[in-house]
């Protein structure tokens, strides 16, 4: 199963079909950018934030209005409100068509699109990844709920939940250095991985360095690098999965496998350098999904 294509005429979507695919989340570029002083191309990717903030620029170059940005802690979400609507393009979601929530539905109703990763049950039917919204007119809080199969368990998991409040909104970006490196730090960011979607296949593909036990005494190594297939299957060095996986995400990104080694290796060393002296990460579940 693939994702819809873009309706003609509608920039939202095309504007969001192109970061899906084109920008991947790469949690190591603005690390290696706000301590190390590094730039990267867009197609090697970007922090969540700043995937909303690029569509957001994609849009305003497509002919489309300013977007007004809604915040929950680090995370942002990219909207366009009407009398009727809030769209709203939110790339590190995974979704591929805008989603469209209704400003004045019944309390507790949702709207939902499909999203990445698609996954098969052991039936061998489809089971795509949803992002589901809404708004609570009441709160004045857009509610983003993104939910994927999990071959494992054989049922769909909550993977990631947002409330991002009307009173959080803002247009200018991105915030100011300092502040920036502060969440670029912030403990809930216990790894470094660069995420892809691969367009056509719609198939997503993930390298991974967890972070926990790495400091400036005890560097990152290359044998601490994960993969992850789009199942949520978990790879280590020296397997075919790894190396596919590697590859796929190198493919993307347009980085060799190398060069994409030493990206997750300096970020996590970086990280290291940075983080308060002492902080106790959260294990990464190194577990299928």
């Amino acid at each position: 199963m693939h994702a819809e294509s873009p309706q003609d005429g509608d920039l939202y979507a095309v504007a969001l079909a192109d970061v899906v695919a084109g920008v991947p989340y790469n949690s190591g570029t603005q690390l290696l950018e706000y301590f190390a002083g590094r730039r990267f191309a867009p197609n090697v990717g970007m922090s969540c934030a700043f995937q909303s903030f690029h569509v957001a620029e994609r849009v305003v170059a497509l002919g489309g209005p300013t977007a007004v940005f809604l915040r929950d802690g680090r995370h942002v979400a990219a909207s366009y409100r009407t009398d009727d609507e809030m769209v709203v393009l939110d790339p590190y979601l995974l979704h591929p068509v805008p989603l469209r929530v209704p400003l004045h539905a019944h309390p507790g109703s949702r709207t939902a699109v499909d999203a990445y990763p698609w996954r098969s049950k052991s039936d061998g039917s489809s089971a795509p990844s949803r992002l589901e919204g809404s708004w609570d007119q009441d709160a004045q809080v857009l509610r983003l709920n993104y939910v994927r199969y999990s071959p494992t368990r054989g049922h769909n998991v909550l993977s990631r939940s947002f409330a991002l409040p009307a009173s959080s909104a803002f247009t200018d970006y991105p915030s100011p250095p300092a502040v920036v490196r502060e969440r670029l730090l912030d403990p809930e960011q216990h790894s470094v991985s660069v995420r892809v979607v691969q367009a056509g296949e719609g198939l997503m593909s993930e390298a991974v360095l967890p972070l926990r036990g790495i400091g400036t005494d005890n560097p990152a190594v290359p044998h601490q690098i994960v993969t992850k297939d789009n199942a949520g299957s978990v790879a280590r060095p020296g397997t075919h999965a790894y190396q596919q996986a590697m590859a796929e995400v190198s493919d993307v990104t347009g980085m060799s496998t190398p060069d994409l080694v030493t990206l997750l290796l300096d970020a996590g060393r970086t990280y290291a350098s940075a983080a308060p002296v002492g902080r106790d990460l959260p294990v990464y579940s190194l577990a299928d999904e």
